[in-house]
């Protein structure tokens, strides 16, 4: 729920409860099985590995298909001191993975240089102009992260001028692969690897821990923080071997000596030490993102590998200044974009908005604005002159790559995944892409309600959150996508104080009364629902006032140095008694 009347009222659906033979498999108390059961846990050994997010869960690397001829060239070129180009990607997995590969590769005792491309003049993925540049400063073998399974003519180009290419690419190839020395993806159908979900920066740490194992040496300092941090921030499922990354990359972070990290904190006043699972998508990614998005992400490339903490601090300021505005431009075009689509969602299941005021750094950000205020799949267009570039979210119920797909002659190029994609195309083409996504989105949607999910493990009072419970549900951190915190349902609330805070008073701090004990609450991008008594005088007191109903997620909060208990609520609405 965001602001008043802006997003679709969220089903509650409570998970069923846990079989009392999978308590007895589980051992442990039922409240903790049934969160482990709803994440498809139903034995004591799979808890366990879920438990033990640790080296051990990190599989070989060898079990990718050409990696080993991928490890043997890359070897070789060191050896011999050829010029090894590292390619990129300009998001944040794109740029921790660049910056992973790179470091490794001359702490290794190779020459490295790196290229990441220009999200509006050269778009993702690996271009002619760029295989030039590296040419021409000297590459003789270049290294894709985060891209390149797509790109046929580019690497027949590098070829041409006497450059090998190996690839490392998380996402799928539309038909057949590139001609390149290696290609190393867990997503090709051959392919051995027991975890499909790596991110570009996941599988350059594969890559660079193949590359340890065969010299016998220790994966360089700061690569599992990459690690983390690509993986995280690109919303990649949090189990398994993406897990385990996050887990121990987050470690890493917490006591991280990076110049450019220490200074991007600062800029944000937080500090290494209080990082957590949500610092990532909420702090740090946003910053490393709004480099590519406002200007160039070799900024955040230079920040990250500054040697110094002057220099890092001098882009980091750079970098925040990037931020604030897109936070700015964000804002204002999401304002325009609602205008503009509140009259579309009255007839259509599919969101498709196209102008020259979008800017193609922010596009995908409106349109997951969009996607919460109105709960449709959303594609917003930036027009510069004949060119039409596109970035589009997705719900659960519409897979946008697929989409896409259908209508592929009508781009230069696109790509993407499930929930979020783009293209680029001209801008003659908009209206053919518009009729056929839009006709495609009603055919697929005509018998399904639009309306969000918000699923809720247990109905759990406030009190029986605290203590050990609490400890337990830390333990299953970090959480992220398929992997999220735990959140319950507590019945026949009463609020006692209701205070609305941020620059807008988009967040709500309220205290909450249950069985006679007081607790703190906070509701970010929230106000109080329409419809709904609201606590009435001025110390938010309000004797007739009906009790509630929350979902919830408990939390500490750190301020001021004292350590609290608080409620994060996720929605609430009148009791149900």
């Amino acid at each position: 729920m965001t602001l008043e009347g802006s997003v679709p009222r969220p089903l509650w659906t409570v998970a069923s409860p846990v079989p009392d033979d999978v308590v007895a498999a589980l051992g442990m108390p039922r409240l903790w099985a049934q969160v482990l059961y709803n994440r498809g846990i139903q034995d004591a050994e799979t808890a366990q590995d879920l438990l033990d997010a640790t080296q051990n869960a990190l599989h070989d690397p060898f079990l990718f298909d050409d990696m080993d001829i991928a490890v043997r060239r890359i070897l070789q070129a060191i050896r011999d001191g050829e010029t090894i180009g590292v390619f990129g990607d300009f998001d944040t997995d794109g740029v921790t993975a660049t910056v992973l590969l790179y470091e490794s590769l001359r702490a290794l005792g190779g020459t490295a240089i790196a290229h990441i491309p220009h999200r509006v003049r050269d778009g993702h993925g690996l271009n002619i102009d760029a295989v030039n540049d590296m040419r021409s400063r000297g590459a003789t073998l270049v290294i894709t992260v985060d891209c390149g399974i797509t790109s046929v003519e580019e690497v027949r180009a590098a070829k041409e001028l006497g450059m090998e290419v190996i690839l490392t690419d998380h996402h799928a190839p539309l038909t057949g692969l590139p001609d390149a020395y290696a290609v190393v993806t867990p997503r090709r159908a051959v392919d051995a690897y027991p975890f499909p979900f790596l991110t570009g920066a996941g599988i350059a740490f594969k890559l660079v821990q193949a590359l340890h194992q065969v010299q016998e040496t220790e994966v360089s300092e700061g690569a599992l923080e990459l690690a983390a941090l690509g993986t995280v921030a690109d919303m990649a499922p949090l189990l398994g071997e993406n897990r385990a990354l996050a887990t121990l990359g987050l470690a890493e972070l917490r006591r991280t000596k990076r110049p450019g990290m220490l200074a991007l904190l600062e800029a944000a006043h937080t500090t290494s030490a209080s990082l957590d699972h949500e610092s990532i998508p909420f702090v740090i990614a946003p910053r490393l993102n709004a480099a590519g998005r406002m200007d160039t992400a070799d900024l955040s490339f230079d920040m990250l590998t500054a040697p110094d903490m002057d220099t890092a601090r001098e882009l980091a300021a750079q970098v925040e200044q990037l931020n604030q505005q897109r936070r700015e431009l964000t804002g204002t075009l999401v304002k325009e974009g609602v205008e503009q689509a509140s009259q579309q969602v009255k007839g259509e299941s599919l969101i498709f908005l196209a102008s020259e005021e979008f800017e193609p750094g922010v596009s995908g950000l409106v349109a997951g604005r969009l996607v919460e205020r109105f709960y449709r799949p959303a594609i917003v267009v930036s027009i510069d002159g004949d060119i039409a570039r596109a970035s589009g979210r997705s719900i659960p119920e519409f897979n946008l790559g697929e989409a896409l797909a259908s209508c592929e002659e009508l781009f230069h190029r696109f790509g993407g995944h499930p929930a979020a994609a783009g293209f680029v195309a001209d801008k003659s083409n908009l209206e053919a892409i518009k009729d056929r996504l839009q006709a495609l989105a009603r055919e697929q949607l005509k018998d399904i309600a639009l309306e969000p999910t918000l699923k809720i493990d247990a109905q759990v009072d406030f009190k029986d959150v605290l203590g050990e419970t609490y400890k337990f549900l830390r333990s299953l951190a970090p959480f992220g996508q398929e992997h999220p915190a735990p959140s319950f349902l507590a019945r026949n609330v009463e609020v006692t104080d209701l205070r609305q805070m941020g620059t807008e008073g988009q967040h709500m701090r309220l205290t909450l009364r249950q069985s006679g004990a007081k607790w703190d609450a906070v509701a970010f991008n929230q106000r109080w629902p329409e419809g709904l008594s609201m606590p009435g005088n001025s110390n938010g007191q309000n004797s007739n006032m009906p009790p509630i109903d929350v979902v919830y997620i408990p939390e500490i909060n750190n301020f001021n140095g004292r350590s609290t208990m608080q409620f994060r609520l996720l929605d609430l609405r009148a009791s149900e008694g």
